[in-house]
């Protein structure tokens, strides 16, 4: 997988560049990403060296979906922030994929669709990036888009409800815990859910989001100061915080089920 992403990146700078790029990407990169989005991807990495944000919106064949590609100088809370920013304007992540470079830039491709269902509008999309960049550049925080731009909650669907559960396994992954939470999908769980593990002092190294119905199934891979969350107490306070975060936005929910 690994030679023919660089095949590919050979093609366009030259193997000394493609050799580089190689380098700074995770090994699990490469098992996950199709060789097909290669030049994609890395035309985005090299574009935040130069202007600090750059991204790509495609619909993929046959899909129910959109492909949303954001990258940017990798941060603590990045992804609470696209995913924030994605929620306040009606965009629903079921899928994303985190990846973090060891020169310091993060590349997160996410599967979006509309308040609707379906592909995500171009014009949502441009409203979207506009305030993304405010709060990247510190002009604007998520806390002010959000308050600016709920999601209408005539777009929100009756359906089962689904309880909330947190674990928290430690024999997964050689070097994370693995926070598995299983809740009740919406717009701006995510968000929820990402705040509240950077808030708990838990760094996200790996994100996999799935929703099956109305279930979302998300997985995080984390480390609190570089090492696994394994004390017991720790382990505690780490899921009961996340049930207080997803109860008080189940809490905040309008009462459009009724």
């Amino acid at each position: 997988a690994r030679r023919a992403f660089e095949d590919r990146w050979s093609r366009m700078w030259g193997a000394a560049r493609a050799a580089r790029l190689s380098e700074v990407l995770p090994e699990r990169y490469f098992l996950a990403a199709d060789a097909e989005s290669a030049t994609l991807h890395a035309s985005l990495l090299e574009r935040v060296a130069r202007h600090g944000f750059a991204a790509a919106l495609r619909r993929r064949t046959g899909g129910a979906y959109s492909e949303l590609t954001l990258a940017a100088p990798d941060r603590s809370g990045l992804l609470a922030l696209f995913a924030g920013v994605l929620s306040a304007h009606g965009i629903d992540v079921h899928r994303a994929r985190i990846i973090s470079t060891t020169d310091g830039r993060a590349l997160d491709v996410f599967d979006v669709a509309g308040p609707r269902a379906g592909p995500l509008e171009r014009s949502r999309w441009r409203n979207a990036r506009a305030d993304l960049l405010k709060v990247l550049r510190g002009e604007a925080t998520v806390d002010e888009v959000l308050r600016r731009r709920r999601p209408n909650a005539l777009f929100e669907r009756p359906m089962p409800r689904v309880m909330t559960r947190v674990t928290v396994d430690n024999r997964a992954s050689e070097r994370f815990s693995v926070v598995d939470v299983r809740a009740e999908d919406r717009v701006g769980l995510l968000y929820v859910l990402a705040s509240a593990l950077r808030e708990a002092g838990a760094a996200i190294a790996l994100a996999k989001i799935a929703t099956e119905g109305n279930c979302a199934i998300d997985s995080f891979y984390v480390t609190r100061d570089g090492a696994k969350i394994a004390d017991p107490a720790e382990v505690d306070a780490l899921t009961r915080r996340i049930h207080e975060a997803v109860d008080a936005f189940e809490g905040a929910r309008p009462s459009s089920r009724a």
